[in-house]
């Protein structure tokens, strides 16, 4: 399905295959994300999403409007990574980008919008299919969780590089 309509995603994948093509990622904690990313290559897939969840997770959260001065900002990881604060978006993107990086196919990747039922917050998380099953990454929680696992999170749609899906009833995403 046609994603053009999702305009702050592509606005932040443009951005980081600018930065990258350009070099312009080469600050300390860029180059501590690709030594992290390096060092995890050679790991199983349930151990890289383990090591990501838990990397990108001691990062503070921190709103837009604190951090950007926006209401809405979807940060690149080299921009997340310099302020080492970002919001759900934020965490969701860096870890979905960890992953591709990783060699994950796109297919096995979404970023989930969701309403939190116990809080009444959208929110957004990443669910990665291995295995025949749809785990989440959370910036909430260190621990990967089955999707199933979360009933409090009602999915509302689901995005990633070639697709998009708009969820009527619950997970899988």
């Amino acid at each position: 399905m046609d994603t053009s309509r999702f305009k702050s995603w592509h606005a932040v994948l443009a951005r980081y295959a600018h930065e990258r093509e350009n070099d312009l990622t080469q600050s300390s904690e860029f180059r501590l994300w690709m030594r992290f990313l390096d060092g995890i290559r050679g790991a199983t897939p349930r151990q890289q999403l383990v090591a990501v969840n838990r990397f990108m997770n001691s990062r503070r959260y921190e709103s837009d409007t604190r951090n950007w001065g926006v209401k809405d900002y979807w940060a690149s990881p080299a921009e997340f990574l310099a302020r080492a604060a970002g919001d759900c978006e934020d965490f969701v993107i860096a870890k979905y980008l960890s992953l591709t990086a990783l060699g994950w196919n796109e297919d096995q990747l979404r970023f989930v919008a969701v309403k939190d039922l116990r809080t009444g917050m959208d929110h957004a998380i990443l669910v990665a299919f291995h295995n025949g099953q749809a785990l989440v990454l959370d910036n909430n929680s260190q621990s990967i969780k089955y999707a199933e696992e979360l009933s409090y999170y009602r999915p509302i749609y689901s995005i990633n590089s070639t697709s998009w899906w708009l969820h009527r009833a619950g997970f899988p995403a």
